[in-house]
């Protein structure tokens, strides 16, 4: 296997949202190799841009306005003559590589099929708006953007001052994780106490997966936002949920690569608290988002308030994590909230996979041995996620088709909840 073949071993996504940390074993990372990185399979060139917009009814630092990066990944007219971006960079190898306490030599730049700054393919394209997991970055899932900008759709991923790994200030300087945040040190505070905080969150979710009617579900989904990490990242959530609207707001007046967004077609999808974010919108939805992708986050009832799903929404959840002893899988959990939603929404769940199996962190060979990563095979894994989402996509781009199956594959359980139309 050439270099080119191989993905940066050194990805890691942070804090996890549903519970434990766990660390990427060194000896395993440096002596098996990675899973190589397929090509898109789609119709059109990938580009790549990097944008910073600035949103001025809030501060950062000192500065008046605040800074929120985009990574943007489009369909290419041409890529002759442009550079291959890579998959990681220097600075951001520097910065998973402190935060294992590993050498920064250690990552590797492995160019992607995704080339800066190529032009756009004209027109304006379907939107897909991204939110990384707590403690992310914005190219988590590097390998699913290019191939869903391979099939015509501009990706854009946030990445938020401070509360991602690596985010950017307008010039250019890097805003790195700020671990002196008191909901980053809230969080690593209750890790400690990792069996509570396990349990915790695997008792509830039980909770949820045999509640015994709505309104009970209803109060265990509250009951689960004054948890850990739920009840410490509160003002994480709801300035992620500022960014994304701003975001949103943006694409109505764009400029740069965004011009070619499509303001009318847009999809939030998030993994982990970015699912939470991306589950906000489908109960209070802005114009021009269409639908929800949610990448393995729980359902956290935030609001005293009871709001319906007015979105579709498709949940890929995992079926097999479990950690010390406690089953945090988030399958089965949804069920209850989906029979009372007032749009159709898909379930998804894969056999054999783990919290991390819905970031690129599934090519990563060596965490086969932690409960960050399932059984399931990584580019097997891949297919599944690339052909869930892109039939999703199409059923809402022709909505007399919601409801038809997604994958039609007899190994993955795949359910369907009809938009409710009474007030049981």
């Amino acid at each position: 296997m050439t270099p080119s073949d191989k993905r940066n071993r050194w990805i890691k996504i942070g804090a996890i949202t549903l519970g434990a940390a766990a660390l990427l074993v060194t000896t395993l990372s440096m002596l098996t190799a990675d899973l190589p990185i397929p090509r898109p399979t789609g119709p059109h060139a990938v580009g790549f841009a990097e944008m910073v917009v600035l949103d001025p009814s809030r501060t950062f630092q000192n500065l008046p306005a605040r800074p929120i990066s985009l990574d943007i990944w489009y369909p290419a007219s041409s890529v002759q003559g442009f550079q291959a971006e890579p998959y990681s960079s220097k600075a951001l190898n520097a910065e998973i590589a402190k935060s294992l306490g590993l050498p920064p030599f250690l990552g590797a730049i492995t160019p992607s099929y995704s080339f800066r700054d190529a032009p756009a393919l004209e027109g304006k394209h379907p939107v897909i708006i991204f939110n990384h997991g707590f403690g992310s970055f914005t190219r988590q899932n590097f390998s699913n953007f290019q191939e869903l900008a391979s099939q015509g759709h501009l990706v854009i991923s946030i990445g938020h001052p401070g509360d991602s790994l690596m985010a950017r200030m307008p010039d250019g300087k890097a805003i790195l994780l700020d671990k002196q945040n008191p909901a980053y040190l809230g969080v690593t505070a209750q890790q400690k106490d990792l069996q509570n905080f396990l349990s915790n969150n695997a008792r509830l979710l039980e909770q949820q997966r045999k509640a015994s009617d709505f309104r009970a579900y209803q109060q265990i989904s509250q009951d689960m936002a004054h948890i850990a990490p739920f009840e410490q990242l509160s003002g994480q959530i709801d300035a992620w949920i500022e960014d994304t609207a701003f975001v949103v707001q943006s694409l109505s007046h764009p400029t740069g690569i965004l011009t070619h967004a499509d303001p009318q077609n847009i999809v939030l999808m998030g993994h982990s608290l970015g699912g939470l974010v991306a589950q906000h919108f489908a109960q209070y939805p802005l114009a021009g988002i269409r639908g929800i992708i949610n990448l393995d986050a729980p359902f956290v009832q935030r609001s005293a308030t009871w709001t319906d799903l007015q979105l579709p929404t498709l949940n890929l959840l995992s079926t097999q994590y479990t950690f010390k002893g406690h089953n945090i899988a988030v399958a089965g959990t949804l069920d209850p909230l989906l029979k009372h939603s007032s749009a159709g929404s898909y379930v998804v769940e894969i056999p054999g996979t783990a919290h991390y199996n819905f970031s690129d962190m599934n090519y990563l060979q060596a965490l086969r041995f932690t409960p960050m990563l399932g059984k399931i095979q990584g580019l097997k894994m891949e297919r599944h996620l690339n052909q869930a989402v892109l039939a999703f996509l199409q059923r809402l781009q022709q909505p007399e088709t919601l409801g038809q199956p997604l994958l039609k594959n007899p190994e993955i359980k795949e359910s369907f909840f009809s938009a409710r139309r009474t007030n049981d």
